[in-house]
């Protein structure tokens, strides 16, 4: 057979192209290759990409189904919507008690979830970085050698992860569909009483869901020693204890129903003391006539305790009858009574309250709840009803009653406050497991029990849509009856681990997202996202002296109101709650100050002139598109811009000159100073969309008045004084 030279050619082209996939299969060496998407055919960059959008659309949170629910439904068909809700409740109870008589809440550490399930690429580049250490351990001269049979065990195990990763998802949403079913039942429609059979699975399925919780009450000790073991005190009008419980009432019941009064919630440890000490002197110094519970888990010692009762209780307003017979009040007790009397400041001692939630928590569950969950705690089991919840470096600007009549949250009754837009994304898997634990749009089970689906008020905020940061969780304002099913939601989300703890910072998102996992999305966020507060930086101290964005460097974000009113900043009154003067000193632009300026800066309370809120983030992500192309556009539009000051050497760039042709391309920027705590803040920003144009934020100005205020309240959380006024 006589074959032309032409096909003899690709013949020979043919047979090394397959030798050399061959090879490729058989051999691929990282060290050559890195960076490189080839893994062959079924581990090349169109693959990973299909494997990516495969995963997307297969865990999409609009895709879950409650565990049970088929078979329930099944079970009792159009049957289920001719009963009550009395009658549907013990239907579902019933059918779980037959058919998962075990079921109990799973505390699932974590540890098999996978968060690079739809970042293939990453996975299988962590797990040759794994081999390749495995392998250079046991001096292997071929470590960097990847076999085809490397990348299939690889494979393999990526769909045992994704498989795991799947259940633990499903079984957390399981968990939350079941606390909102029990919430609806047993809390919501507790009316008319229970009756044996009821209240009976009402307890079991309560000791089901809280498997942590004793059910017995906290302990209340006022300030003067009087202790309450055996329920609220009744503080809505001084002090009396007039709501014992029932006899045999259920603790769940109780708080629903007995929660009284308006009060402030401080969440607090001996390591927060000081900081506790100087809130309570700013809270005198508004007036504060609200109660105090302190609320602490047998970490608050002896010494602590003291300390914070005589911040509360001892004398603030200095009187000639303080002074020796024959002397006179000094210059400075002088000014410090001139000024509370301007601002009509008197000082009142405080209904202080310390309630220690030990009792309430098993011994061996007690760590269960750490670091920022203790403040959950303290949200949850306090006495109040409408609870003003306030970190212990949270800085009031008004009066604590004040925040109670603010409009969103009197349409509401509950009132959070934007956190500021930094441009921290998260990951589509982390914001699509919070999604998953919501009582979906097309939810079957949900509905049937009158649990509300949530809406675009939540699917489409920031946070579930891609940024890390939407609420601050320094003050929280909320009607605890109102909203009392949310709470036990709450305990339910605190209790897990991974992948919650994560997949959001601390507390910061637990307050809306328990509501709205809850059904309940009648919660308002403040207005405005967070400003940077302080006084705009001079030109020739500023970081782009070549731009025309004002800016304003602080530690502290602050929360306006709708008209404009400061209301309450973060991180105390210090100009930086770090003692960072000795590192910061040799910095830009501190190096280019005299050494007096600096160390006043450090040593006095802010300075509060201005506040910058930054340009509004553009959409990341459509919650209900599983596919990335919306993520990816804009990130393109990030790539292209030119750098930020915290994306370069900053020394370099002031010392060549080259900062003064910069302009800011992020709303917030981040820099070296005060231990990495600053933040600059731009109320312009170029081309934040693809546009070409400028995207405004907004400056606030205050008044002289407003601003000599400011600095007498931060004189008080200063130094309890009136030092820094004049």
């Amino acid at each position: 057979m006589r074959i032309s030279a032409k096909k003899a050619l690709k013949a020979v082209a043919l047979a090394l192209g397959v030798s050399s996939l061959l090879v490729m299969f058989k051999v691929f060496n990282l060290k050559d290759h890195i960076g490189v998407y080839l893994y062959g055919n079924l581990f090349d960059e169109d693959a990973f990409r299909r494997s990516d959008l495969e995963v997307k659309e297969q865990i999409h949170f609009l895709k879950y189904e409650y565990s049970m629910g088929k078979g329930f439904m099944a079970e009792y068909g159009e049957r289920i919507n001719e009963m009550d809700i009395g009658n549907r409740c013990s239907a579902f109870f019933q059918y779980v008690d037959r058919k998962d008589p075990e079921w109990e809440f799973d505390y699932l550490p974590g540890d098999g979830y996978e968060k690079f399930v739809d970042n293939k690429r990453a996975f299988f580049e962590e797990e040759y970085r794994k081999l390749r250490d495995t392998r250079n351990d046991m001096q292997d001269s071929e470590a960097d050698v990847i076999s085809r049979e490397d990348n299939v065990t690889i494979n393999n195990y990526f769909h045992e992860r994704l498989q795991k990763t799947i259940d633990i998802e499903t079984k957390m949403a399981d968990t939350m569909t079941m606390a909102r079913i029990f919430n609806q039942c047993f809390i919501k429609n507790a009316h008319p009483p229970r009756d044996q059979s009821t209240q009976g699975t009402f307890e079991t399925y309560a000791r089901k869901l809280f498997p942590y919780l004793t059910f017995t009450l906290p302990t209340f000790s006022r300030f003067n020693g009087t202790v309450v073991e055996d329920g609220f005190p009744n503080l809505e009008n001084g002090f009396s204890l007039d709501h014992p419980p029932k006899e045999g009432e259920h603790m769940l019941d109780y708080m629903r129903t007995k929660s009284n009064g308006r009060g402030i919630v401080i969440s607090a440890s001996s390591r927060y003391s000081k900081d506790i000490v100087k809130l309570i002197r700013l809270l005198r110094a508004h007036n504060n006539r609200l109660p105090i519970q302190v609320v602490h888990k047998g970490d608050l010692s002896k010494r602590a305790i003291q300390r914070i009762k005589d911040a509360a209780l001892s004398d603030m307003m200095p009187d000639q009858d303080s002074v020796e017979d024959g002397q006179e009040l000094s210059n400075s007790d002088k000014k410090f009574i001139e000024a509370a009397r301007k601002y009509g400041v008197t000082f009142p001692k405080q209904e202080l309250w310390f309630v220690d939630v030990q009792p309430t928590i098993f011994r061996h569950n007690r760590q269960t709840f750490t670091s920022y969950e203790n403040k959950l705690l303290a949200y949850v089991f306090n006495s109040f009803e409408e609870i003003l919840l306030m970190d212990a470096d949270t800085v009031p600007l008004i009066a604590p009653t004040d925040f109670f009549s603010l409009d969103e949250y009197k349409e509401k009754s509950a009132l959070f406050f934007r956190d500021r837009s930094l441009r921290d994304t998260s990951k589509f898997i982390e914001t699509n497991f919070f999604s998953k634990l919501l009582p979906q749009p097309n939810s079957k089970i949900d509905p049937v029990f009158g649990v509300k689906t949530v809406t675009n008020h939540t699917l489409n905020n920031t946070f579930l849509t891609g940024y890390r940061h939407l609420q601050e969780a320094g003050i929280v304002v909320i009607n605890k009856k109102k909203h009392f099913p949310s709470f036990l939601t709450l305990l339910v989300l605190a209790a897990w681990n991974e992948p919650v703890e994560s997949s959001a910072w601390g507390d910061k998102e637990m307050y809306w997202l328990s509501l709205s996992m809850s059904g309940d999305e009648d919660y308002q966020f403040n207005k405005y996202q967070a400003a940077s507060v302080g006084q705009v930086t001079a030109k020739d101290f500023k970081f782009y002296p070549g731009s025309q964005a004002n800016e304003i460097c602080s530690s502290h974000p602050g929360h306006m109101s709708n008209n404009g009113t400061l209301l309450w900043m973060n991180s105390g009154f210090s100009y930086c709650k770090k003692n960072s003067y000795m590192r910061d000193k040799s910095k830009f632009p501190f190096k280019n100050h005299d050494e007096k300026t600096l160390l006043d800066l450090y040593h006095y309370p802010l300075r509060i002139h201005q506040a910058i809120i930054p340009p509004t983030l553009p959409q990341l992500r459509f919650y209900d598109v599983p596919n990335d192309y919306r993520e990816r556009h804009i990130r393109e539009i990030w790539a292209g811009k030119p750098k930020d000051l915290d994306e370069l050497d900053v020394d370099k760039m002031i010392e060549s000159g080259e900062y003064h042709k910069l302009n800011p391309q992020k709303g917030w920027v981040k820099t070296p100073l005060c231990t990495n705590y600053q933040y600059c803040a731009y109320d312009m920003v170029f081309n934040m969309t693809g546009k070409n144009d400028d995207t405004k934020g907004t400056l606030f100005s205050f008044d002289e008045e407003k601003t000599r205020w400011y600095n007498y309240i931060g004189s008080i959380w200063l130094t309890g004084k009136a030092n820094f006024y004049w």
